[in-house]
């Protein structure tokens, strides 16, 4: 009999909250009865939260119930007191989660139910929706009702209601995704810290794969807002009367602007890391116990069968090898001489990369030869089938025969003038590849030098034309770009 009245008052809650119902007395054969109205007053109505939101001039009431009749989180949009659309909140509120909440052995999923005198008015004859739009692609601005708007409110609404259990939810899952951020993703501290409401309503459990996707979609229009209150700060009239708000919107800008400036710092960080330990991979054996390609290896440090009119800055990785190789006027990956609109030649060789540098230097001419090339080749780990004297098994040979090519050629700057390329234009060769002993030979043969790290070997050539060698093992790549970054990765800790 108990169990009976519960179920009725249950089913129509929104009536006895709302006292819109008579007096209700159910009475059994043995003359048990219960008042339903009594009964709602004291098992019922003190779990019942309650509040208003204003759409315009329309006034809309919010009603949060408990409930095990329903078996998830649900918002109700009502008319005369009934259900007329019926929604999911997880997919709105993921933090409610999708399983009942429990509170002294009492487990229930909430109920929100949406009233309004315009919804009352606007519910369809057969009571299955409502005659205006939903309006999830209608103008945020329009100034017409639509379920959109109301669907909107009411979740803040309920976020409001709920805002103690929410935020202890959302503290603890912070607190559980601190440990990936601060050892794995650093680049989006600055975003935890500064769009912390907008991390705290992340879905809980992500991978680490699929937090940095949702972290970066915040960081991204979190950038955006920095960006459009730059160009309104400079756009402002700079009204004296109103300098000391001015000077508080320019601190906060500044603010942010400097830790985006971190952030950004953070990421490119990170990213060298990452480089480094995906060569480090790509030059040891592959499951099937072979070495990757060159094409491969080659697209670490540079996009392969590409110039750098076409790769942004941050789409190479130059700096493996030497930070200033990234400051280049021209780069030309894989691409044969007469290829490059920059360089006038009738020869199809090809070197790795070709790099050509507008030098930085004081000079009483702009038009003084005071240009450079580099040179960089790239080998296939342990490779030891080279020959000396043969252009295709020997990369010095290849780079010697690269450098004639370039001195026969004609090279243009940016502004399209010639540059002149002689004898004195200084060329630095890079050959990255491991030093195996048919390679070692032709080293020694001519008179190669170990680095002083014992690892590599060069040559300084000065008698026909300027040209600095070094032959670099993997190893030693790898090594001294840990080096150069090691006190970065301390830093950020990864």
């Amino acid at each position: 009999m108990s169990d009976i009245a519960r179920e009725i008052v249950a089913h129509f809650q929104l009536y006895f909250i709302r006292n819109t119902i008579p007096q209700i007395i159910i009475r059994n054969q043995n003359n048990v009865q219960f008042d339903l109205g009594t009964l709602f007053k004291t098992e019922f109505k003190s779990d019942v939260k309650s509040g208003t939101f204003d759409i315009g001039e329309i006034n809309f009431e919010l009603f949060l119930t408990k409930s095990t009749e329903f078996q998830s989180h649900k918002i109700h949009f009502c008319a005369h007191n009934r259900s007329v659309i019926t929604e999911g909140l997880y997919s709105k509120l993921v933090d409610l989660g999708k399983k009942p909440i429990e509170e002294d052995d009492f487990k229930f999923f909430y109920q929100a139910h949406i009233v309004s005198d315009i919804l009352d008015k606007n519910v369809d004859t057969e009571r299955i929706g409502f005659i205006f739009p939903d309006g999830e692609e209608e103008d945020e601005e329009s100034v017409d009702i639509n379920l959109a708007k109301v669907r909107r409110a009411s979740i803040k609404c309920i976020e409001e209601l709920l805002s103690d259990y929410l935020g202890n939810v959302r503290e603890l899952k912070i607190e559980s995704y601190k440990p990936i951020i601060n050892e794995e993703l650093p680049q989006y501290k600055s975003t935890m810290h500064f769009k912390a409401e907008e991390v705290k309503k992340l879905p809980p459990n992500l991978s680490k794969e699929q937090l940095d996707i949702e972290l970066y979609k915040i960081d991204a229009n979190w950038r955006l807002e920095v960006k459009e209150e730059k160009i309104k700060l400079l756009s402002d009239d700079k009204d004296v009367t109103t300098r000391e708000d001015y000077r508080l919107k320019y601190e906060k800008f500044l603010s942010d602007f400097n830790e985006v400036g971190k952030s950004d710092l953070a990421r490119y960080v990170v990213h060298r890391k990452t480089i480094i330990e995906l060569l480090e991979q790509l030059i040891e054996t592959n499951g099937e116990g072979k070495f990757e390609n060159e094409d491969l290896i080659h697209s670490v440090f540079f996009p392969i069968r590409t110039t750098s009119d076409e790769v942004p800055y941050d789409k190479q990785n130059l700096w493996l090898i030497d930070e200033r190789l990234s400051y280049h006027s021209f780069l030309a990956s894989d691409k044969t001489f007469n290829s490059i609109p920059q360089i006038s030649s009738t020869e199809n060789d090809r070197s790795d990369l070709l790099i050509y540098n507008e030098a930085i230097a004081f000079s009483d001419s702009k038009n003084a030869p005071h240009n450079s090339f580099t040179i960089v080749e790239l080998k296939k780990p342990q490779r030891d089938d080279y020959k000396d004297y043969d252009d295709s098994k020997n990369p010095i040979e290849q780079s010697e025969k690269y450098i004639e090519l370039l001195l026969d050629g004609k090279v243009k700057g940016k502004n399209g003038r010639v540059v002149e390329v002689d004898k004195r234009t200084p060329f630095y060769v890079y050959i990255i590849c491991d030093i195996r002993p048919s390679l070692e030979k032709i080293l020694e043969r001519r008179e190669f030098d170990r680095t002083p790290d014992g690892l590599g070997w060069f040559k300084v050539k000065s008698k026909f034309y300027s040209a600095y060698f070094e032959v670099m093992p993997f190893e030693k790549v790898l090594d001294d770009a840990r080096k150069r970054n090691r006190i970065l990765f301390e830093k950020l800790k990864i």
